[in-house]
């Protein structure tokens, strides 16, 4: 016999003691036998009455749903029969009856559904505990990951950092000479702009001294062109000479 065979057949067992028990000592599932053989014509009047759709109205409703005339003095009989010992004995029995097998068939049923899923809920959780111990896995190394990211970024906005502050040194080095450069070149064209004003200015002196000196011999020229025609003597052409001799001298 296989193991699912036995484990069945002891459960039967087990199942029909249990049941059997819960039957010895609280009786039938129904009114016991006793019961009704004493009370069998009061307890189908009972169930007439109550089973009745206006009683069953009145009960839900009774401002709404009055009883009818017919039913009126039945409700007496129904409380009568209600508040009968022997009946709510029969009432308990039934609760504790229904309890008991209601909780007995749940807990038979349970265990049979332990039995034969265990194998597969244990599968079920194993393959679920791996699943999530591998997407815990996961995210751990991406965690890592983009911690390392994180790093490597810092490390390259740091070293950018660096060339910024380079650049912007070799920028400031570059415009500071730049400027002087700029400054020394002002300055030498300034020189030069002076030194050629100057030269200029010499030149222009030297020509106002040359203009002068060719304007005071032209004028000694033409006077002595006009003495020599006029006075052509020895003498006068010998103080002529003597003349312009010092005016030359004073033009020098």
């Amino acid at each position: 016999m296989s193991p699912t065979k036995r484990y069945l057949l002891k459960y039967a067992i087990v199942y029909i003691i249990f049941a059997s028990a819960g039957l010895y000592f609280l009786g039938p599932p129904g009114l016991s036998a006793a019961y009704m053989k004493k009370h069998d014509l009061d307890h189908e009047r009972y169930l007439e009455v109550v089973k009745s759709e206006p009683y069953i109205l009145y009960k839900e409703n009774p401002e709404l749903h009055p009883l009818p005339e017919h039913l009126a003095k039945e409700e007496t009989f129904v409380e009568q029969y209600e508040s009968n010992p022997q009946y709510k004995a029969e009432e308990w029995r039934l609760m504790w009856f229904g309890l008991y097998f209601e909780t007995f068939n749940a807990l038979a049923l349970i265990i049979l559904a332990v039995h034969f899923s265990k194998k597969p809920l244990l599968a079920f959780l194993d393959d679920k505990r791996a699943e999530i111990r591998t997407r815990i896995d996961t995210a751990e190394k991406a965690r890592l990951d983009a911690e390392t990211q994180r790093l490597e970024a810092e490390k390259q906005v740091a070293k950018l950092d660096e060339e910024r502050q380079a650049i912007a040194s070799q920028g400031n080095d570059l415009v500071t000479k730049v400027a002087q450069d700029m400054n020394a070149e002002t300055e030498t064209i300034l020189r030069q702009i002076d030194k050629e004003v100057e030269d200029r200015k010499h030149m222009e002196e030297q020509r106002a001294r040359m203009q002068m000196k060719s304007d005071i011999v032209t004028r000694a020229m033409e006077s002595l062109e006009r003495q020599l025609l006029e006075e052509a003597s020895e003498e006068r052409l010998t103080a002529l000479l003597q003349e312009f001799a010092q005016e030359l001298e004073r033009a020098q």
